[in-house]
């Protein structure tokens, strides 16, 4: 599959997202940043760790831990990678740790070196979330992606201060 066709595929999954959410009058709830650690594709499939921040509308910071995972082709290694996707909601008022829960959707990505990818979701609080990229993610290694991906966030407690021993 080549880079082009991997690239239309991933824009017409996006504005097929993208119709969707107008048309059920989803707004903007924040952004959601992701850091998804170095891999390896394994041909049919890889698993990576993924950890993330989310700035809602109230400029409010919620952390997320959870994996991602791609279930088609996907061959080759990665570095450390950035996504940033947009979230959508029925309202833009989304209370705390409404982003967690489970995503499905598509990724395609072409890496010689450097590269480009885009993952578009839908999923989290009764399925009513949308992630959609608002830059594709930047990466780099070697590796070829056409799949299907699935996304598990999990808020992150905050820790706990240590009491002293005295």
């Amino acid at each position: 599959m080549t880079m082009r066709a991997m690239t239309a595929g991933a824009l017409i999954m996006g504005a097929m997202l993208t119709m969707s959410a107008a048309e059920a009058q989803v707004v903007q709830a924040g952004t959601l940043t992701c850091e998804v650690a170095a891999g390896t594709g394994l041909v049919i499939g890889s698993r990576k760790d993924i950890a993330c921040t989310f700035l809602n509308a109230a400029r409010e910071i919620e952390v997320y831990d959870g994996s991602i995972a791609t279930l088609g082709l996907d061959i080759g290694t990665t570095d450390r990678t950035q996504i940033v996707w947009g979230v959508f909601a029925p309202s833009g008022n989304l209370v705390r740790g409404a982003i967690s829960g489970h995503y499905v959707g598509a990724t395609a990505q072409a890496t010689f070196g450097a590269g480009l990818g885009a993952n578009v979701l839908v999923g989290g609080s009764r399925r009513s979330v949308t992630l959609q990229p608002l830059s594709v993610s930047e990466q780099s290694g070697f590796n070829v992606v056409a799949a299907s991906a699935e996304l598990d966030l999990r808020l992150r407690r905050p820790e706990r201060p240590r009491r002293g021993r005295g």
